[in-house]
């Protein structure tokens, strides 16, 4: 390490970092999805390797899907957040996060933070961290920065880079730099099986998976004057298909930023009383929707995100959409 170029100057700091600490913590984000959890598994693995003590938590409760395959039954699940004790840690690695809110916290005092992450908004972590948003994924930047610690990565974690990679550019719809397929090579070399990952990703879903989009789909609507698709589901509609896997974000992915003649698209679900959670994808890879994902309380990157409304659902709703009929405005403004 000491005489070859790294990918990232932060790595001989955060490895040094991480020797120097006797309990590490790493957490999940909220609605954990498939690159959080590669991001944090890779990570997991290499601790294992230079034999440091640590634990994994998540905010919420992990779906089955996911357990299986991840092998994620020692993962502590649906941790609040703002009564844990983090006292009992002298090193927090936060991964694919920008923002302490993506673990539920509010105004916690936490150990010292290592912050990686790939985020386009603004991260809101402060001292040794990587936020890179040229890389694809959290998993991408993870490969790299374990290159730069000398770490080989098996067959099994090449395939969990894989999953994280895949998922988190919708199968190379988003980010599609000529990086990521240099380190789809590299990962294929060291093993990755495509088509295994593929068939996990793409190729397993079970009927409510199904079930759940029909909903969402049939209640799509348009508004024509500010060039937008949208649709909701309620807490009740939720709460019938409780093991659906990410399908907010398979719904905004798959479906509502492929509608001719607009420009992005929303899905709003309920996801608790008085808990509005918003998924937005831009069509195209020039229009961005960041100032639209500050605006609705959440980040993410130049084309697509989250956000959240703390209100009643139909309160919500209408909040929602004079938000996003706000931004329409503004940029058809700024187009003229």
């Amino acid at each position: 390490m000491e005489n070859k170029k790294l990918n990232f100057k932060e790595s001989k700091a955060i490895l040094e970092r991480i020797k120097e600490s006797n309990n590490i913590l790493l957490s999940l984000h909220q609605s954990p999805d498939m690159d959080s959890i590669s991001s944090n598994l890779l990570m997991t693995h290499f601790l294992d390797k230079i034999n440091k003590k640590y634990t994994l938590i998540s905010p919420d409760k992990i779906p089955v899907r996911f357990k299986k395959p991840y092998k994620l039954d020692k993962v502590i699940e649906n941790i609040d957040m703002n009564t844990f004790d983090f006292s009992r840690f002298d090193l927090f690695i936060a991964l694919d996060v920008n923002q302490p809110r993506r673990f539920g916290l509010i105004d916690k005092i936490l150990p010292e933070v290592i912050n990686i992450d790939h985020h386009y908004t603004k991260n809101e972590f402060e001292g040794l961290k990587i936020n890179d948003s040229t890389y694809c994924s959290t998993a991408e930047v993870m490969f790299y920065l374990l290159e730069d610690f000398e770490y080989k990565i098996n067959q099994k974690e090449a395939n969990l880079a894989l999953i994280g990679i895949i998922t988190d550019t919708e199968s190379f719809s988003y980010g599609a730099s000529s990086r990521v397929f240099v380190t789809v090579s590299k990962l294929l070399d060291l093993g990755g099986d495509y088509d295994k990952v593929d068939e996990l990703i793409y190729r397993n879903n079970d009927i409510d998976q199904i079930k759940y989009w029909a909903e969402a789909l049939k209640r799509i609507k348009i508004d024509v004057k500010y060039r937008f698709a949208y649709t909701s589901l309620d807490i009740k509609t939720v709460n019938k298909y409780p093991n659906v896997l990410q399908g907010t974000r398979t719904v905004a992915d798959k479906f509502m930023r492929t509608i001719k003649d607009t420009d992005f698209g929303m899905i709003m679900t309920e996801t608790e009383e008085g808990y509005l959670k918003i998924s937005v994808r831009s069509r195209s890879s020039t229009f961005g929707v960041p100032e639209l994902l500050t605006a609705l309380n959440g980040g993410g990157h130049f084309g697509g995100g989250g956000g959240r409304i703390d209100l009643p659902y139909k309160e919500a709703i209408k909040e929602a959409l004079r938000i996003a009929r706000n931004f329409a405005k503004s940029k058809m403004k700024d187009a003229k």
